[in-house]
């Protein structure tokens, strides 16, 4: 009787973290991830002759966050370099017999660069994925023209669902309309035109 009451002991201890892991920060991510890059993603997914990218770098929530990740690396070599030169950022050791100095101006800098740093590092990659992502999904129904004519009809399905409906969902808007009535995706899905 001990044995089956180990075993699910055991599993539920190690299935614990995955779930935990999931609830924290993957279900939050993919809904933020859904808000504000949404329409791009849907915009690049059936506009078949822009690239991926460009619409991403003309959604206005990638290009504000690009920005922001720029002034972040540059506050951060700012910091840096004073960190560097001004003197009371500047590690002073101990003296023999004496007491250690209060560095509090190099734990400081050290701190911020090192938190900057990684906030940097994972925007950057959040970012890169989001936009990878897209890119897979994309060059897998793009291989062979089944899957494109496919494609171009889950397309049209959502877009005529959504065109009828009086409420659009904000992962669709960008600019205040939804993501089909942008010049960018007008410009290059005359197939979709028909409702």
């Amino acid at each position: 009787f001990d044995l089956p009451i180990l075993v699910l002991m055991v599993l539920v201890t190690l299935m614990t973290f995955p779930i935990i892991y999931s609830m924290m920060y993957l279900i939050p991510f993919t809904e933020i991830a859904d808000i504000f890059f949404g329409s791009a993603a849907r915009t690049a997914f059936c506009a078949p002759n822009v690239s991926p990218w460009k619409v991403f770098f003309e959604n206005y929530h990638m290009s504000s966050l690009i920005r922001i990740t720029f002034g972040l690396i540059l506050l951060n070599f700012v910091i840096f370099v004073l960190w560097k030169v001004l003197p009371p950022c500047q590690l002073r050791k101990a003296r023999p017999g004496g007491r250690p100095p209060r560095n509090l101006g190099w734990l400081f800098g050290q701190s911020t660069l090192a938190a900057l740093s990684r906030i940097c590092v994972v925007i950057v990659v959040l970012l890169a994925a989001v936009m990878v992502l897209t890119d897979f999904e994309i060059w897998e129904w793009e291989m062979n023209a089944e899957k494109m004519r496919l494609r171009e009809q889950v397309c049209k399905r959502f877009m005529k669902s959504h065109r009828h409906s009086d409420e659009s969902q904000c992962s669709d808007l960008e600019d205040g309309s939804p993501w089909w009535n942008l010049a960018l995706f007008n410009a290059s899905a005359d197939a979709y035109s028909s409702p």
